[in-house]
């Protein structure tokens, strides 16, 4: 294992400290399939997963988000001849966020890869 020590990271010019401003990591990431059963392929600050019907995930995380306004970016695997309209929260609390998937007709329908990411403030 590596180790990197430094009293200061300066600017290309050398001239000052490096600005890293608007920088924004995700705080919650999750890829999962919605098909047979909800697995969990990836994840990051998920404490569980709920299958809550066709199309309805319930996610639990791990570490709280400070309020329920926070931005959630979604996206899903869509196979031949199925195309989502929505894929995207239905209900966002600061520990649990409900996703829901609707296929072009707007009937629920589940995806074999759905993903999710979070960003926003943690508690």
């Amino acid at each position: 294992m590596s180790e990197l020590r430094a009293n200061t990271i300066s600017d290309a010019a050398g001239t000052g400290p490096v600005a890293l401003t608007d920088q924004w990591a995700a705080k919650m990431v999750i890829e999962y399939d919605t098909v047979t059963t909800t697995v969990i392929n990836e994840s990051n600050n998920v404490s569980s997963i709920t299958d809550s019907g066709t199309g309805n995930s319930l996610l639990e995380m791990t570490n709280s988000m400070s309020s329920g306004n926070y931005a959630v970016v979604t996206a899903g695997d869509i196979d031949i001849g199925t195309k989502f309209d929505f894929i995207g929260p239905s209900f966002k609390a600061p520990r649990d966020l409900r996703i829901e998937i609707a296929n072009s007709s707007g009937t629920a329908a589940d995806t074999n890869m759905c993903g999710v990411v979070v960003f926003g403030d943690l508690a």
